[in-house]
């Protein structure tokens, strides 16, 4: 078999060698990438086959965003990249919206294999496991799903992937072009998705300590850490518009949504300092909630109070209860514990080829939370004792390590429910991260030893 793969290489490098398409032919051929991205592309377009182009409960609020940036218009409850996303497909066919977006979601999605690639043949030394590596990433049916749903998991998904790429290549050659890139691409994360405000704190402290490490790299981390400023700057101008179209000094009054819910669940809400909301909750949680949920009693309590009351209220809540919020936070991490880590949001066909993918999928793609909490302690030990001991700082592999804690870490303390899916963006560098073991096992093997290797 070897040589026969040995053979068709030599017959296609001799087929480059007749003119310059055949070159170009010829090391597309010979390229692992090549074959990766034609194996991912046939299985994503037949599971995509399987799926319908969905919409759910969040997705008008996006389609129907009508607010102009550039007038200083914003709405409060979704920051403006993935609306003006689907603006811009519209405004080049606005027939088939729905379909056209989820099109190019997937066009993107299957575009940031190469990245992946690139990101994991740097981070690894074996070519062979980083081909695997990527194929499991191309191929995982959990990440794709979103791909065909009208909310920003999709894009978010791809925004982590060349997130990865650019701060692997600045490791790798750090310039000062690629240092302020990285800082700015962060508030362009934050605006399509604003759980990915730990982007901002981490860069911060990833700039002072390349800073503090390395006199050579001063300059360099000096704009990076600049351009960061810079970005806070942003952040706090985009608030004070939100504050003042629409009352709520942040990001996203989702925030408010989310925590109030966690208050109520926590039984928290009667400690804060303005008993007539704690007394309209109170209330409010004794009518039916049609909704589900305590969505009813969220809608009004929004409706009848202004955002910055209901913040200052939750802060509140927060500071005069420390230790219920903390254990809260704890009880929510620990119910999880069984749960499986993926989850699927676009509906299925109703067919036999959907049924089986259906199947094989559950199967496949389940992995526990104590599994992700286990694998990320783990790393984190490996982490700390390889610095103690040999004082080397693992950066590739603490760079995956800060991503896929803070993803989590962000939604069990932001979000009351739908975790599965507010950490799918994390997944990308989670498998980065296993296959930096495997890549070190692999590579520990004395390969002719084992060749030699027999067992009677």
């Amino acid at each position: 078999m070897k040589t026969k793969v040995n053979n068709l290489k030599s017959k296609i490098q001799l087929f480059s060698k007749t003119g310059a398409l055949n070159k170009i032919i010829a090391s597309l051929l010979l390229s692992p990438l090549t074959w990766i991205m034609l194996t991912c592309g046939i299985v994503r377009v037949l599971y995509y086959s399987t799926l319908l182009n969905t919409q759910d409960v969040d997705s008008p609020s996006y389609l129907n965003y009508n607010y102009n940036l550039f007038k200083g218009e914003i709405g409060g409850f979704r920051t403006p990249v993935y609306p003006y996303f689907i603006k811009l497909i519209g405004f080049f066919n606005e027939q088939n919206l729905i379909e056209n977006v989820t099109i190019w979601q997937s066009i993107i999605s299957f575009l940031t294999i190469a990245l992946f690639y690139s990101s994991a043949c740097i981070i690894l030394k074996s070519k062979q496991i980083a081909g695997i590596a990527t194929l499991v990433y191309g191929l995982m049916f959990p990440l794709i799903n979103f791909d065909k749903i009208i909310r920003t998991e999709s894009l978010s998904i791809s925004v982590v992937v060349l997130f990865l790429y650019l701060i692997i290549s600045y490791i790798t050659a750090p310039k000062t072009y690629k240092a302020m890139g990285l800082s700015f691409y962060s508030f362009f994360a934050l605006m399509l998705r604003p759980s990915f405000i730990f982007l901002i704190p981490f860069l911060i402290l990833f700039w002072v300590i390349r800073f503090l490490k390395s006199k050579q790299e001063m300059k360099t981390c000096f704009y990076g850490i600049g351009s960061c400023i810079i970005v806070i700057f942003l952040i706090v101008g985009y608030s004070r518009l939100n504050d003042r179209e629409n009352g709520f000094n942040g990001i996203s009054s989702v925030t408010n949504i989310n925590q109030l819910d966690i208050l109520i669940y926590d039984n928290m809400y009667m400690n804060g300092n303005d008993p007539e909301l704690s007394n309209s909750i109170k209330i409010g949680l004794t009518k039916p909630q049609t909704l589900g949920g305590h969505w009813n009693l969220l809608a009004e309590i929004n409706a009848k109070y202004p955002p910055h009351r209901i913040s200052q209220f939750i802060s509140q809540c927060i500071k005069s209860q420390p230790g219920a919020y903390i254990k809260g936070i704890y009880h929510t991490t620990t119910s999880l514990k069984t749960e499986n880590i993926f989850t699927n949001y676009a509906e299925r066909k109703t067919n036999s080829l959907a049924t089986i993918i259906d199947g094989l999928e559950s199967f496949i793609f389940y992995i526990t939370f104590n599994l992700f909490y286990i694998f990320l302690l783990v790393d984190l030990i490996v982490n700390i004792t390889e610095f103690i001991k040999h004082k080397r700082i693992l950066w590739f592999k603490i760079v995956l390590w800060i991503i896929s804690f803070a993803q989590l870490a962000v939604a069990i303390i932001g979000a009351q429910g739908e975790y599965q899916r507010l950490i799918v963006p994390c997944i990308p560098s989670v498998i980065l991260l296993l296959f930096c073991y495997i890549d070190r096992y692999s590579y520990s093997i004395d390969k002719k030893r084992l060749d030699n290797y027999n067992i009677y």
